[in-house]
């Protein structure tokens, strides 16, 4: 999950860094983000596919964020690979774990990587964000995290589903507190919407109006600032970012298939 801030758009003055643009997010279309250092806050963001706004937590599937949730996997366990995604840093490896299967839904988990490691455990951004990242949302799921399957159905022997790698996170967004938006009215975010800005080397995070700003939690600015906890007037939560969707057809002990442009082929266990 974690990658170096990308500085495209950036330019260093002195020891800041100041940027303005927008962001594009796999699956989430594109919003625009606050101007770190700049003199533009941030316009409201959109949480992609599921629509404007939060994708609160009561709006996402049980289980969502909650790795130790029950899980019985009882609709059966399919192992197998997805084509040519292997690298250096992660693995090709992939579990799908059905708890129900019906004409209208499915219910599971989904696991990238070994699934017989310990779950990682991202209850403290800080083990994972060591500076200013404004791409803490990606395309690369966590491996040997249980995701949680979103939007899942069946339709005849075509099983369609989707995981967010953002789902990591969940536990950590959905502790912070909505804080009013003092320029776009009726918005929320979890960090006040002003300048933000970062040492050129990423290693320091600022926060505040310009000429006056103050020293500030670079995982905080991260998540809430540039990443995926948004929030409305109650609550934050995840957004629907960083969308990887499955598509697979079922034909007795196998499952065949895609994952976007890679192929993907399970077999039941």
């Amino acid at each position: 999950m974690k990658r170096r801030p990308g500085l495209s758009g950036c330019v260093a003055v002195g020891l800041l860094v100041a940027c303005s643009g927008t962001e594009n997010r796999l699956g989430g279309g594109t919003g625009n983000v606050a101007a770190p250092g700049g003199s533009s806050p941030a316009a409201p963001r959109d949480a992609g596919p599921a629509g404007n706004g939060v994708a609160t937590a009561t709006s996402l599937p049980s289980g969502f964020g909650a790795p130790d949730a029950p899980h019985d996997f009882s609709a059966g366990k399919w192992q197998g690979y997805i084509e040519n995604y292997a690298t250096a840093n992660r693995s090709d490896s992939v579990l799908l774990e059905l708890d129900s299967l019906s004409e209208t839904s499915a219910t599971g988990k989904l696991v990238f990587g070994d699934a017989t490691a310990p779950v990682p455990d991202y209850s403290d951004p800080h083990r994972y964000i060591h500076g200013f990242d404004d791409s803490v949302t990606g395309d690369q799921p966590a491996e040997s995290y249980p995701f949680t399957l979103v939007l899942a159905k069946l339709t005849g022997s075509r099983l369609q589903f989707q995981v967010l790698s953002d789902e990591v996170w969940q536990p950590w967004c959905v502790q912070q507190e909505p804080i009013p938006d003092s320029i776009n009215k009726g918005n929320y975010n979890c960090v006040p919407n002003t300048n933000q800005g970062f040492s050129s080397d990423g290693s320091r995070c600022y926060l505040g109006p310009l000429g006056s700003s103050k020293t500030f939690d670079c995982a905080l600015l991260s998540l809430c600032g540039m990443g995926p906890c948004l929030c409305d007037a109650t609550s934050c939560s995840v957004g629907r970012f960083g969308v990887a969707s499955f598509d697979v057809s079922l034909s007795g002990d196998r499952m065949d298939g895609s994952m976007g442009t890679y192929n993907v082929h399970l077999t039941k266990l």
